[in-house]
C-alpha cells in the first residue's frame, strides 16, 4: 500500500553525505552543516509518515473499518 523506497533512498543519500562531511572533520566533532542535514532528514522522514499515516487512516474510514489492530498476538498460528 505504501511504499517504503523513498525512506531508503533518504537514508542512503543521508549517510554517504554525513560521512564525506564527517571525514573532513576531525574525530568526535560537529559541524553547522551535519546538524542541518540533520535536521533536514528528521522533517523528510516526519513528513512522509505523517502522510503515510493519513493515507491509511483515511483508508480505513473509507472502507468502514473502525478497528485498526497494531502488533503481534501470540494466539495467531
Amino acid at each position: 500500500m505504501i511504499n517504503g523506497r523513498p525512506l531508503k533512498s533518504l537514508n542512503q543519500y543521508y549517510n554517504k553525505v554525513k560521512s564525506f562531511r564527517q571525514s573532513e572533520l576531525q574525530e568526535n566533532q560537529s559541524s553547522k552543516s551535519l546538524k542541518k542535514l540533520c535536521n533536514k532528514r528528521k522533517f523528510k522522514i516526519n513528513d512522509y509518515l505523517h502522510k503515510s499515516y493519513h493515507l491509511i487512516i483515511n483508508t480505513l474510514i473509507n472502507q468502514k473499518i473502525g478497528t485498526l489492530i497494531i502488533g503481534h498476538n501470540e494466539e495467531w498460528k
